[in-house]
């Protein structure tokens, strides 16, 4: 995959992924290993948490102010995401999807969108279902994706250490170019 200086590497030419970008109205996340590093924490009661980065919550802040609706979807069924959807003002939550494919077809149904218009960013292989469904599909530097086929972007960065604010800022800095 040649590189993309700011992103990180793309199997798509440098026009093709800004004609793409240009065209984004749906960005759907994966929450562990996309928002989350993917690790969890436990104290001595057994209580759990997470740690989402802030950077990548700006992010997704500036995407929804420039109009792009912004979707978390994950196979967790935990009030992790459901909390960090709140705080950032994202109304649309899909916890406990096991089918992310039929999760992302509803949620493209709802939204109006066609595939051509969503970018997903997905870590795992419960999220590949999902790449031919999409315009652009981000995996982070460290996901398990990276390999995998169809993946249009490996970013830089890795999850929940600003890959989000990474995809982030190249939709929103080729999105008025078409």
């Amino acid at each position: 995959m040649p590189k993309i200086p700011g992103l990180g590497a793309s199997s798509l030419a440098v026009g093709e992924l800004r004609r793409r970008s240009a065209r984004i109205r749906l960005l759907v996340l994966d929450v562990d290993g996309v928002l989350t590093d993917g690790g969890m924490y436990y104290g001595p009661q057994g209580e759990a948490m997470k740690r989402f980065d802030t950077r990548d919550g700006v992010g997704i802040v500036q995407a929804m102010e420039a109009g792009i609706e912004v979707a978390f979807l994950t196979r967790e069924a935990t009030p992790f995401a459901k909390a960090r959807a709140d705080k950032l003002g994202v109304t649309r939550c899909i916890s406990g999807a096991l089918d992310k494919a039929s999760a992302l077809k509803s949620l493209q149904r709802e939204v109006g969108v066609e595939p051509a218009e969503t970018a997903y960013v997905g870590d795992d292989l419960g999220d590949a279902p999902c790449i031919p469904m999409v315009g652009l599909f981000f995996t982070p530097e460290d996901g398990w994706l990276k390999g995998a086929k169809g993946i249009h972007v490996v970013l830089k960065k890795g999850g929940g250490k600003g890959a989000v604010r990474q995809a982030v800022n190249f939709l929103l800095d080729h999105r008025s170019r078409k």
